[in-house]
């Protein structure tokens, strides 16, 4: 019975372990909008991992689709992802289909970048 007990308190103990340090605390970062307004890019990013914990930021692009004037749905899909906190990221629209993507970071600290979507061309800066 003693060592059922220890057992069924390891394991609750490991599984709390578990579930709390992979809890990501997400913030919104940079929102930017082309001078049309048609479409809008914004980051969000946050800590993941508790104590060993690392930053994990992305940016997505949105497009608002209206309807008669109304507001009828949003597109949006991910462009950009990097292992680094989201102040490290600037956003800026060049012109109407230019997005620039400026990463405070080294290259080797991106996991995915996309050079476009839809008819939107996405150019990366990297510190380093």
């Amino acid at each position: 019975m003693e060592k059922t007990m220890q057992y069924a308190i390891t394991t609750v103990v490991t599984l709390s372990v578990c579930v709390f340090s992979s809890c990501c605390n997400y913030v919104r970062g940079e929102r930017t909008t082309n001078e049309s307004g048609r479409y809008s890019a914004f980051a969000k990013g946050g800590e993941c991992g508790g104590a060993v914990g690392s930053y994990e930021s992305s940016v997505k692009v949105e497009r608002h689709y209206r309807l008669f004037g109304h507001h009828a749905w949003t597109s949006t899909d991910e462009i950009f992802d990097a292992t680094v906190d989201v102040d490290r990221l600037k956003l800026q629209w060049i012109d109407e289909h230019h997005l620039l993507v400026s990463c405070n970071c080294k290259r080797e600290a991106v996991e995915f970048s996309d050079p476009r979507w839809r008819d939107i061309a996405v150019e990366y800066k990297f510190a380093q």
